[in-house]
């Protein structure tokens, strides 16, 4: 899939995730659909973790949707482009074509719907440099 939004996938134990153009639609590993919601805009990046789907839009936003693919956050993570998800136990680390990677904490969806951006502004911007020089 290329980075115009043709086509995105997320696969979990439950669920294969599949976002086309700005459409995200989940399906069971037999191929039944499980639910579609727009997210409007276009879809550049996709992950899982537990019930939270995730995406990233070339808007640099992000949305997450819970198991029945109802929106619960939507927070504008960066400035351009989010290139790629990556998933870590609750935490999402969010990388854009802006030079920033973000960390976002899912265990914070507790009740669902939280505002992502109140957890953002208590964290500390990264870039991918400085997020390489902490895994070495």
């Amino acid at each position: 899939f290329g980075a115009d939004g043709a086509g995105r996938l997320a696969v979990d134990a439950d669920r294969v995730l599949h976002g086309r153009e700005s459409t995200l639609t989940a399906h069971a590993h037999g191929g039944r659909v499980l639910w579609s919601t727009p997210v409007d805009d276009r879809i550049t990046a996709v992950a899982t973790s537990g019930p939270w789907a995730i995406v990233g839009l070339v808007s640099g936003g992000l949305v997450v949707l819970d198991a029945a693919g109802e929106v619960r956050a939507r927070v504008q993570a960066h400035e351009r482009v989010v290139s790629d998800l990556l998933v870590d136990g609750t935490t999402v680390w969010s990388a854009s074509w802006d030079g920033q990677v973000r960390s976002w904490d899912l265990g914070a969806m507790d009740p669902p719907g939280m505002d992502l951006e109140a957890d953002a502004r208590s964290r500390h911007r990264q870039t991918a440099e400085s997020l390489i020089q902490r895994v070495r």
